[in-house]
């Protein structure tokens, strides 16, 4: 070993990193807090239709927020006797309607 060696061998251990920008910093929380505001708008946002697609399956569904009691029946009843002559004739004049 040169004397170089034995020499920095010798003193204390220090982490050679630079300083910590606060511009940096700033700019980290402010990405963190937009993403965390982003998320509750979203979160708000995705609740009412959650609400919506879980009250077609639920057989009880009211105004209320409440755990769906999930059936089919609302399906079933909707596609028997006159609803599924209405929904064919409308889809019927959607496709006709849409042609150029």
């Amino acid at each position: 070993m040169t004397a170089e060696v034995v020499a920095t061998l010798d003193t204390p251990f220090e982490l050679d990193r630079p300083a910590a920008n606060p511009e940096a910093r700033r700019t980290t929380v402010r990405r963190s807090v937009a993403s965390l505001l982003l998320l509750a708008f979203g979160v708000l946002f995705l609740a009412p239709m959650l609400w919506l697609v879980s009250a077609s399956f639920d057989s009880k569904a009211s105004w209320s927020v409440e755990w769906p009691h999930f059936t089919l029946t609302n399906f079933k009843q909707a596609l028997a006797g006159p609803l599924l002559h209405a929904l064919a004739k409308k889809m019927e004049v959607g496709i006709i309607d849409s042609r150029p």
